[in-house]
């Protein structure tokens, strides 16, 4: 089934979702934040959450007004049945171990090529890691932190 919408428009589309993550990616990448990005309270946690969901919804609005893409176009039709809660915690499962294993394979291929030594990698995550319990009073952190050697 081919496409009513001509391909201009879905170019836009594409440019405008695409590219709303390309500003936030720029800023992580050369910009050290000072301050945490999420609040310490719950209200912060859900006004930074609101303003995030808004920003996306307005891109992604006029992303769907260029290209008047119908739900079969952009894959919105729901599934019937049960089966939507187990594909989406298989899902769910399926790219966090995807992302660990890349993980791992980025940090061994660094290793193996001494781009980076063990050493640089241990105070790397130790930073890592006392960011994240200094904003955070999880003990999960914690446990990690200990396990490589940081406290």
């Amino acid at each position: 089934m081919r496409s009513q919408v001509p391909r201009w428009r879905w170019w836009i589309h594409f440019l405008l979702i695409g590219g709303y993550f390309f500003p936030g990616l720029i800023q992580g990448l050369y910009f050290t934040p000072r301050h945490p990005l999420l609040r310490h309270s719950g209200q912060g946690l859900l006004i930074v959450c609101g303003l995030n969901l808004v920003s996306f919804t307005i891109v992604f609005l006029l992303g769907w007004l260029a290209s008047r893409a119908t739900t079969d176009e952009l894959l919105l039709r729901w599934r019937p049945g049960w089966w939507v809660v187990p594909l989406g915690v298989g899902y769910s499962i399926a790219i966090r171990l995807g992302l660990a294993v890349t993980g791992f394979i980025v940090v061994l291929f660094f290793l193996i090529t001494q781009l980076v030594n063990v050493e640089s990698l241990r105070n790397f995550a130790c930073r890592t890691l006392q960011g994240s319990i200094g904003s955070s009073t999880s003990a999960r952190y914690g446990r990690i932190a200990l396990t490589i050697g940081c406290l």
